[in-house]
């Protein structure tokens, strides 16, 4: 495994995959991370994760994921001080199934599925390359075609946020602002 996910275990591929599954039918054989050739953030190391199991019939399966982890280099404590990595973290940890266990489903067209969060260590997603989803060279200018995509996933996200705190705001009779929504249970 790559040191910055020196704490990774196959228990935690058990929970990614129970997860995933909807089933605790199968055995984790074996994890590893495969990490990107080149950087493609400032705010995390990334890596492929894949986790080789056997299903329920006995037949060998792989499950891809995309793992984001804190940096092991010099900005680490900028990240850690400012609450970055920690501030994501909740926004998948906390804030997202409250949005769902009120109904506010857009929230699943503009984010990926965050199967596993480890606080200020890594979070475990979806991996959209399998959706065919990729990253555009940052080198050269966006297509309109891209500016349109991350412009309408914005638009969810956003709306997603505003429809999440009318329902807390209907169903409480006053405005939360979601900061509380995620420190309380309201």
């Amino acid at each position: 495994m790559s040191s910055f996910f020196e704490t990774f275990s196959l228990d935690n591929c058990q929970t990614i995959l129970t997860r995933i599954l909807d089933t605790s039918n199968f055995t984790v054989k074996s994890c590893e991370f495969c990490p990107l050739d080149e950087r493609k953030g400032f705010l995390g190391e990334h890596a492929f994760l894949k986790i080789l199991y056997q299903d329920e019939n006995g037949e060998s399966k792989l499950a891809k994921l995309f793992a984001k982890g804190v940096p092991k280099e010099s900005c680490n404590t900028f990240i850690i001080e400012s609450g970055l990595f920690l501030k994501e973290a909740m926004f998948y940890q906390e804030l997202i199934p409250k949005m769902l266990e009120n109904g506010v489903k857009t929230i699943n067209d503009c984010i990926p599925a965050c199967y596993f969060v480890s606080e200020n260590e890594y979070l475990i997603f979806e991996d959209l390359m399998q959706k065919g989803y990729r990253t555009e060279n940052h080198f050269k200018s966006l297509s309109l075609d891209c500016v349109k995509a991350g412009l309408n996933a914005l638009a969810k996200l956003h709306s997603s946020g505003i429809i999440f705190e009318e329902k807390i705001r209907t169903r409480t009779w006053k405005w939360v602002p979601t900061q509380r929504i995620i420190s309380e249970d309201v």
